[in-house]
């Protein structure tokens, strides 16, 4: 097992400008981007350079030795084995209308995301990505753009970009870090899947994890070892490099197995968690302590991505110090983002192999539950034994069948009930009806499964809940599917009505607590 670092730094000047500070590109820019790699060199450790074409397109433009000197500088980086990586903040570009005017910048704040670029956004990122290549290509043959990050990481919404990385060929982002939430910026990263663990990135929102099969984009999150924190090298922050990530290693149970004291306190909380009562009664503190304890499997490499920028302040001699320790700890090689990047989605193709078949199993008896059993009438019995061979089954009952057949296949199972209003086949005058689905986790990976409707969701209840949109339309739906209109249940139409559920780890429990959701009718 490997533990890659890369050392990201926003190659970029204020935006926007600070109260007392000016832009100085020598200052800003260019002097700290020297001083970074002559310390990166004396370590012998790899930069990527993550660049802001919005400003080199202006200076292209409007101050053309600038834009000259910037090139130089990149070119330098790469032919000391650092890397360089596209980053954008769209309203420097020229053509959104930045100026400078009377001793004053101006930009549209308005189009300070790539979402809001008026024109043609893929033609825009590949011009971006055709110029980084052209420039770079006669230093370094066989240089490549590969990733991308959002200018101050407003990466949401993310279904324009997401087409616009893509259908470039850039294969990478690295704009999220879990716990990140900004009403000014518009971004909201509190759902993200990992805190610096690599995922393919859902297309509508780069935060949440692709559906199975969908490996178009990477995601590379910034490491953030607690909620919302992330790993800089600017200011005070280059002081504790090491300290934040060997502290994230100490106090993380994935990474400290061989704690005894963790483990005696892990085996109390199984015991304590075992019992009916605590269940009943503290069903929230379970959930949390399971989720904490939900680790990833496999024997794939870790992934830190720590993050700065050339302005700003810096303590070149504390951060070689600090990245020294790392290097010397023996744990750590050092990378680019583009090795990184690689590395990584060798590391998920892997994994995938090794879970599509303990998906397909599972998929294999969702559907034996959907063959034998008839919705036409009701069962009569909660047996799951007898429901099966009885033949006949509604929600409940399927539910029922598929989780009993989960848990002897070796898989884990709880069972779903869901209430939503305003729904077609409800009943009352808020129209209410109900659901049975099923939660287990294959390949690590919490997924929904609805037996009645024969459909996997391969997201977590809490996932589908607040992002309705992942529970999505049957592909293929069969006669039965339709003609008992199965689109009402398992679909965005049915999760963005729920307002409350309850979960049980044992079909026999009764529902003591129901837990509140927020519909989100659109």
């Amino acid at each position: 097992m490997m533990n890659y670092i890369s050392l990201t730094v926003d190659y970029e000047t204020w935006h926007p400008i600070p109260e007392g500070m000016a832009i100085d590109w020598e200052k800003d820019v260019f002097e700290p981007a020297d001083q970074m790699m002559d310390m990166a060199g004396k370590v012998g450790v790899p930069l990527t350079f993550m660049v802001e074409m919005g400003e080199y397109s202006w200076l292209s433009k409007n101050d053309p030795p600038i834009a000259r000197k910037m090139e130089d500088q990149w070119k330098r980086a790469v032919r000391e084995g650092q890397d360089i990586q596209l980053h954008l903040h769209p309203n420097w570009l020229p053509e959104l209308g930045a100026k400078f005017e009377n001793g004053q910048w101006h930009w549209d704040w308005s189009k300070s995301k790539v979402q809001d670029y008026p024109g043609d956004l893929v033609q825009a990122i590949g011009r971006c990505k055709r110029t980084l290549e052209a420039v770079l290509r006669p230093v370094k043959a066989d240089y490549e753009v590969t990733s991308y990050r959002a200018g101050a990481y407003q990466a949401q919404p993310f279904e324009r970009l997401y087409e616009a990385l893509t259908a470039n060929g850039i294969g990478c982002d690295s704009s999220v870090y879990q716990g990140g939430v900004s009403q000014e910026r518009g971004y909201d990263y509190s759902q993200a899947h990992s805190n610096h663990q690599p995922y393919w990135a859902h297309g509508r929102d780069p935060q949440l994890e692709a559906a199975y099969g969908q490996e178009s984009l990477l995601e590379i999150p910034i490491f953030t070892y607690s909620p919302g924190e992330r790993w800089f090298l600017d200011g005070e922050e280059g002081h504790r490099l090491a300290g934040r990530l060997l502290g994230y290693y100490q106090d993380s149970p994935v990474h400290s197995q061989t704690n005894e004291a963790y483990w005696w306190g892990r085996k109390a909380l199984e015991i304590l968690f075992s019992l009916t009562w605590v269940r009943q009664f503290f069903p929230w503190a379970m959930d949390r302590w399971e989720r904490k304890n939900s680790f990833r499997p496999g024997a794939g490499n870790d992934y830190f991505v720590m993050i700065g920028h050339t302005k700003g302040s810096h303590d070149y001699l504390k951060i070689g110090e600090q990245l020294k320790k790392l290097k010397e700890d023996g744990r750590f090689q050092f990378a680019t983002l583009s090795e990184m990047a690689k590395a990584a989605k060798e590391d998920l193709r892997q994994e995938s192999g090794r879970g599509k078949a303990e998906l397909e199993k599972a998929l294999g008896l969702m559907r034996e539950t959907y063959l034998r059993l008839d919705p036409e009438k009701s069962q009569t019995s909660d047996d799951p034994e007898e429901i099966l061979k009885g033949g006949y089954a509604w929600c409940w009952g399927y539910a029922i069948a598929l989780g009993h057949l989960l848990k002897k296949a070796g898989y884990e199972a709880r069972w779903i009930t869901l209430l939503a209003k305003g729904h077609p086949k409800g009943r009352g005058k808020d129209q209410v009806d109900s659901h049975e689905v099923i939660q287990t986790r294959i390949a690590g990976r919490e997924v929904l499964m609805d037996p009645m409707a024969n459909s996997l969701i391969p997201y977590s209840l809490e996932q589908v809940l607040r992002f309705p949109y992942l529970a999505a339309p049957k592909a293929q739906p069969d006669d039965r599917y339709r003609g008992r209109e199965y689109q009402l249940y398992d679909t965005e139409f049915f999760y963005s009505r729920v307002f409350k559920y309850a979960v049980r780890k044992d079909p026999k429990e009764r529902i003591w607590f129901w837990k509140r959701n927020r519909p989100r009718i659109s």
